[in-house]
């Protein structure tokens, strides 16, 4: 599995290496994606596979009838999610920049830097976002879904090997058929968000530390940091879990520089633009510092949080005590235990904006214990996406009949542009129109007001929009 993760690593590094490079289009990113396909074959024909999976259905055949259960609930539940990853991307964050980011740099060839409040985080670590640009290349989000749905699978494998230290096969399948019946980790799945590649990253970083794979360890906690930069807050875990095992004093030392030399490409690339190697944190533009310290927070995050978790958690919680006071006596779980303590206090201190997608990848090491109607893909979006909140689409098609291709288009009241087939130019970037654009607006959202010389041509009364066009002389 570490395998895995260093290829999908390098991979990614790579890709951002030719956005440096300016070499961002699409001939090179084909060239480095068959390199690696080839590089994965070879790789794989060393672990003999047809054997591993002899193995695997041999396993399959042992199970009980309460094994079986479990994972027929497992398979069904993927099945399910699979079907939802194939449709349009409708989540925010990933319309605002998960995905519509990397179309940006698709389009210029490179990785820029955008100042301003809208796209303040594209100067952070965007490893994931980075497998994202082949699938945009093609010409297709719901492939660049599929890619975060396969993290998704990723996180169950290896929370799998992780319970299987310490429980039986049927109980270790139950493990992930509770973590992925959480319904934040089911809506990850369909979604191009990066939160289940940092919990794949995450949980195999635990599992390699207590399988006492230390550097391992700290290459995964770096990836994850790549995709996440909270995912740093991991790292005084280690710290004590080190001290605890009395481990020498170098190698925490070495875990922590292992894990930032990883990040660093990330870190420098945002220091040079931005001067900030963590930006937007600690800067003006990164106002969501509000940190609870209200104990009930946890509760809310189990039962009734924005992003929802699995209750089962809480309702668990004396038996997952339980479990950990007896494997800390008998079979030296007690790593664990900790790990999963220090790890709800890292989400404790962390400020509140990201619901459960913020503790998911720390759910695997608790959960240890423990046919739709035909529609086009323009009237789906018409219909589901979110306007209020920043969403955009083209819903009456007035763009793409009326705007000449490649035209530049000024914005200002949307945030979440992927859906914007046009190169443009964003009100928070330049408070000032070009004269040759086309103005679109969103006036409810926005106190941006047309200057003189520019003509209503279109309103959209579902999205909420206008478009200005220049007078003609």
């Amino acid at each position: 599995m570490f395998i895995l993760a260093l290829l999908i690593g390098l991979y990614s590094y790579s890709i951002f290496f030719l956005g440096l490079a300016h070499q961002l289009f699409k001939p090179q990113l084909s060239v480095i994606s068959i390199l690696l396909l080839l590089f994965t074959v070879y790789i794989s024909l060393s672990y003999r596979p047809v054997l591993l999976i002899k193995l695997f259905v041999n396993k399959l055949y042992r199970l009980n009838k309460i094994g079986t259960v479990f994972l027929f609930f497992l398979i069904a539940q993927l099945l399910i999610n699979l079907i939802g990853s194939l449709g349009p991307e409708l989540s925010f964050d990933a319309l605002w920049y998960h995905l519509t980011l990397p179309k940006m740099w698709l389009s210029q060839g490179h990785l820029s830097f955008y100042p301003g409040s809208v796209f303040k985080y594209s100067a952070m670590p965007m490893l994931t976002e980075m497998l994202y640009l082949p699938a945009l290349a093609l010409g297709s989000e719901v492939l660049a879904k599929f890619i975060h749905y396969l993290f998704g699978i990723l996180t169950l494998i290896v929370t799998f090997k992780l319970s299987r230290k310490y429980l039986s096969i049927h109980y270790s399948l139950l493990t992930i058929t509770i973590l992925s019946s959480n319904l934040v980790f089911s809506w990850l799945q369909i979604t191009a968000n990066i939160d289940l590649a940092r919990t794949f990253f995450e949980t195999l970083a635990l599992y390699l530390f207590l399988d006492k794979k230390i550097y391992k360890s700290a290459v995964s906690l770096g990836l994850a940091a790549s995709t996440k930069l909270l995912a740093l807050g991991s790292l005084p875990i280690y710290w004590i879990l080190a001290w605890r095992q009395k481990i020498s004093f170098k190698y925490p030392i070495y875990y922590s520089l292992l894990t930032i030399t990883i990040l660093s490409p990330w870190l420098l690339r945002s220091y040079l633009v931005t001067g900030n190697p963590v930006y937007p944190f600690l800067s003006p533009l990164y106002t969501d510092t509000r940190i609870s310290l209200n104990p009930t927070d946890l509760w809310t995050v189990f039962t009734r949080s924005a992003d929802p978790v699995n209750p089962v958690y809480i309702i668990s919680a004396p038996f997952i005590l339980f479990f950990l006071i007896r494997q800390n006596r008998s079979r030296g779980g007690a790593n664990l235990g900790i790990y999963t303590g220090l790890a709800l206090f890292v989400w404790f201190i962390t400020p509140r904006t990201g619901g459960g997608r913020f503790i998911l990848p720390y759910l695997p090491a608790l959960s240890v214990p423990v046919i739709t109607r035909r529609q086009t893909k323009s009237d789906f979006l018409s219909l589901n996406l979110n306007y209020a909140s920043g969403d955009y689409y083209d819903t009456e098609n007035f763009l793409a009949a009326n705007v000449p291709p490649g035209s530049l288009i000024y914005v200002a009241g949307i945030n979440n542009l992927f859906y914007l087939n046009y190169p443009f130019l964003h009100h928070s970037v330049s408070v000032v129109p070009p004269p040759t654009s086309y103005l679109l607006l969103r006036p409810s959202q926005t106190a941006f007001s047309p200057p003189p010389g520019w003509v209503l041509v279109h309103t959209s009364p579902l999205s909420q929009t206008r478009v200005y066009a220049p007078s003609q002389p």
